[in-house]
């Protein structure tokens, strides 16, 4: 399981591709998630920053996304709409004109509301 340099690496490197910029699209896996499809796209990610061993993505709409690596969940980055080819499963993808910040293998993936 990573441990706290590992994640506050990770949360710097996904912050530096996608931190001020608009969300192009946003797509999620788990089915309670998904209808945050629509609302995020236009948004702005606010920030990544880790808590724990999880990371915390926030939007000025009001909500933040929580991830947790667990033992073989892993985020990484590419350019936008490019995919690396991997066996592992993606769970979160998000995008803006240039970059996508994409989320394999984790089981553990919330949204928290800021209030």
């Amino acid at each position: 399981m990573p441990e706290g340099p590992e994640i506050r690496r990770a949360a710097d490197r996904l912050a530096a591709a996608v931190v001020g910029k608009r969300l192009a699209s946003a797509w999620f896996a788990f089915p309670g998630l998904k209808r945050f499809e629509k609302s995020l796209p236009g948004a702005i990610v606010e920030s990544i920053t880790p808590h724990g061993k999880a990371l915390l993505t926030r939007f000025p709409t009001g909500c933040t996304l929580y991830s947790h690596n667990q033992l073989y969940a892993v985020w990484r980055i590419t350019d936008a709409r490019e995919r690396p080819d991997t066996k592992r499963s993606l769970r979160v993808a998000l995008e803006t004109s240039q970059n996508a910040i994409l989320l394999y293998s984790a089981s553990d993936v919330a949204t928290w509301r800021l209030d």
